[in-house]
């Protein structure tokens, strides 16, 4: 039977039964009970066929299975009466020890004077249920303690359980309906901001990512002012971005622009929409400047366009277009001197004005080098170091 000491060596097992212990360490129940059948008819060593038999007793044992557990290891029982033998009685005692442990909670929630005595009794009702494989009672369980203990601490734990049991039968809609009756029977466990953010969660794992972003629009206006909110806008736009388009995304940073120009929600959107541009090429970087230049024309004076103009500036140093990065930073901080990113603006600019001036000074064009540092004088003191070695450059230069 299977031995949790065994560490085969390679070469030293067959590759169908590394197949079957592998679907069964990784909770594919079906699949390893598929594999160990076939197994069983396939090979000659008694050895393997014993492994075999173990994994399909036991792979019911872990879904809670007692029932299909007892009818594998009576079937199989001529192939290895010893494996069989063994955890027949491994499963009889668990089962007791499942039916036993139940029945005490059951009791603790039937005679509790106190209700949160009963909802965290229901609760752990439920856990065991989940922890012996028993997945549609765990949820049914989950339910209940949120049905009559809504009031409990345990039914906020019970909801985002029973969504997760709900997962590991695979069953997707299921969990989303799970969150969905949450908030709009009991609002004050799962608000519509964390349900909506959960139910995209499920989106994504099922593959649904279109659905996921919309669900995470709704989550973000369901709390804009929340602290998850800007996290929210990252991710929406990341899920477009890498799920969908980078057109798709960028239209929802304008749209979050639209909604929210004066908000930290626009800062985010367009700084998510830099990096994602910055990884994703020149191609990107040109779509995403059209963006930030509609975004800044269409709200000026706005947190949104502030963030545009700073980052289209950035997009613009990358690529090499200095005069453009220059241009963008020197009209943002001349229009918007108090503007939250008029100080990394000034910074950018002195660090762009020294790069532009070693690099003219390199290709011995010392004009140049005298222009870009010169503008870089008022400057001089953001960039420690190298403001001093911009000094003594102009200085020879001039």
């Amino acid at each position: 039977m299977i031995r949790a000491d065994f560490e085969p060596e390679v070469g030293d097992m067959d590759p169908r039964l590394a197949d079957a212990l592998n679907a069964f360490g990784s909770s594919r129940y079906d699949e390893s009970r598929k594999l160990a059948e076939d197994l069983i008819s396939a090979s000659d060593e008694s050895s393997t066929r014993a492994e075999c038999v173990g994994i399909i007793i036991l792979s019911h044992l872990d879904q809670g299975d007692f029932a299909g557990a007892r009818e594998a290891a009576d079937r199989l029982r001529s192939v290895s009466p010893d494996v069989c033998q063994d955890l027949l009685v491994q499963v009889n005692r668990e089962e007791l020890d499942y039916r036993v442990e139940v029945s005490r909670l059951q009791q603790i929630v039937v005679t509790a004077t106190n209700p949160e005595q009963a909802a965290r009794a229901q609760l752990r009702t439920a856990r065991v249920h989940q922890v012996c494989g028993r997945l549609e009672l765990a949820e049914k369980s989950y339910r209940k303690v949120v049905d009559s203990y809504p009031t409990s601490p345990s039914a906020a734990l019970a909801v985002r359980r029973a969504a997760a049991v709900a997962l590991m039968r695979g069953d997707f809609e299921a969990a989303k309906a799970i969150y969905r009756e949450a908030m709009e029977q009991h609002p004050g466990l799962v608000s519509q901001a964390d349900g909506l953010e959960r139910i995209a969660d499920v989106e994504v794992r099922s593959g649904h990512i279109e659905q996921a972003v919309k669900s995470y629009w709704g989550a973000i206006w369901a709390a804009p002012d929340s602290p998850s909110a800007s996290e929210r806008v990252l991710t929406m736009e990341r899920l477009a971005w890498r799920g969908l388009t980078p057109g798709y995304a960028r239209e929802l940073g304008k749209a979050v622009a639209e909604q929210a120009p004066n908000s930290d929600l626009a800062t985010a959107a367009c700084q998510q929409l830099f990096d994602l541009a910055s990884a994703d090429g020149k191609v990107q970087c040109s779509d995403t400047r059209a963006t930030f230049d509609k975004i800044a024309s269409t709200h000026p004076d706005t947190q949104a366009a502030d963030s545009a103009r700073y980052l289209l500036g950035k997009l613009y140093a990358a690529e090499g277009q200095y005069d453009a990065a220059e241009e963008a930073w020197a009209s943002l901080i001349a229009e918007r001197p108090k503007a939250r990113v008029a100080a990394d603006a000034r910074v950018g600019l002195a660090d762009l004005r020294y790069t532009m001036g070693t690099r003219a000074f390199f290709q011995r064009d010392y004009a140049q080098a005298a222009r870009s540092l010169e503008r870089l004088l008022p400057d001089l003191d953001f960039l420690g170091e190298r403001g001093a070695s911009g000094r003594l450059l102009l200085d020879e230069v001039r």
